[in-house]
């Protein structure tokens, strides 16, 4: 008996947490921050997603993908409002004189100025808040997104941005 209401509890749970998550199944779309770029997020269940970010960073003058894992709970109790966070990594080529200017050229004094491309890799976190538009196929989103650059050296940086997304399923 305690294996049973045990095993009914677990599939209410599960059950209950996939009525609470996303209707759609994938989305593309546009995102204005750091990187700029396009965005494809795909659900895998209910409420758990992998989003990838390729985009330029125009004060790096460079180009960057990041993959991020993204949990996804109903926010509010407001039907299509869901809070995300997360985690992945990145990795990106920057132009080496922008990249350490825009470091504030720190790195030069350390003996690492750059003066040609320059490959980063780095861990990103995100955490953030999206609505999917009732009778529209469109979310819109805004977040936060941490990183940290562990290779040529490192460095934290804060982002955020503002997604706009088609969906389907």
């Amino acid at each position: 008996m305690k294996k049973f209401i045990l095993s009914s509890a677990i599939i209410f749970a599960l059950s209950f947490s996939v009525s609470q998550a996303q209707d759609y199944k994938n989305a593309l779309g546009l995102r204005a921050g750091f990187p700029s770029g396009l965005t494809f997020k795909h659900f895998f269940t209910g409420d758990a997603a992998l989003e990838i970010i390729a985009g330029r960073s125009w004060g790096y003058r460079g180009f960057m993908i990041t993959g991020l894992y993204e949990k996804h709970k109903n926010a509010f109790d407001v039907t299509g409002l869901y809070w995300f966070y997360g985690g992945g990594a990145h990795v990106g080529s920057f132009d080496g004189y922008y990249y350490n200017y825009g470091h504030r050229n720190k790195n030069f004094y350390k003996g690492y100025y750059y003066s040609e491309r320059v490959i980063v890799i780095g861990i990103d976190a995100i955490l953030g808040i999206e609505y999917k538009l009732k009778d529209v196929p469109f979310t819109l989103g805004l977040d936060l997104k941490p990183s940290f650059d562990i290779y040529p050296f490192g460095y934290g940086d804060i982002d955020g941005g503002l997604t706009v997304r088609y969906t389907f399923k």
